[in-house]
């Protein structure tokens, strides 16, 4: 599953960062964690009610993983699937030419969106109130 993601005014963007308190940026990190837990834990909801269980791996495979770190802050954590645990949880997900698709991680995301986007709020609001 690709995202392409445009981040308009990127320079200013990475130079308010580089001016921002560590605690600032642990704590906007704390919210993206938190967000991508949210869609690994829906992940794992959507498996266990839509798929029957055999070996457990499908279920076990959704996992929440931070990105390596660029410019020396790490900002993104995602929600991924552990290709070592299910490495058939894209034919599910997308489905084959013999069998239709069957998404348990996009819908996972598309319906965590606003409460991921809550936390991020918040947690950007509360550091400019403890910054002011």
């Amino acid at each position: 599953m690709k995202f392409d993601v445009k981040v308009e005014g990127q320079d200013m963007l990475i130079k308010n960062i580089d001016g921002l308190d560590k605690s600032v940026i642990r704590d906007i990190q704390k919210a993206l964690t938190s967000g991508a837990d949210i869609v690994t834990e829906r992940t794992k909801a959507n498996i266990r009610s839509n798929f029957k269980k055999k070996t457990g791996r499908l279920e076990s495979s959704p996992v929440t993983r931070q990105m390596p770190q660029k410019l020396g802050w790490a900002l993104v954590s995602i929600s991924a699937i552990d290709r070592k645990k299910a490495p058939h949880a894209h034919l599910h997900e997308f489905g084959t030419s013999k069998m239709p698709a069957r998404p348990f991680q996009r819908p996972a995301f598309d319906n965590s969106k606003g409460e991921i986007e809550r936390l991020i709020n918040n947690a950007l609001s509360a550091a400019v109130r403890r910054h002011n």
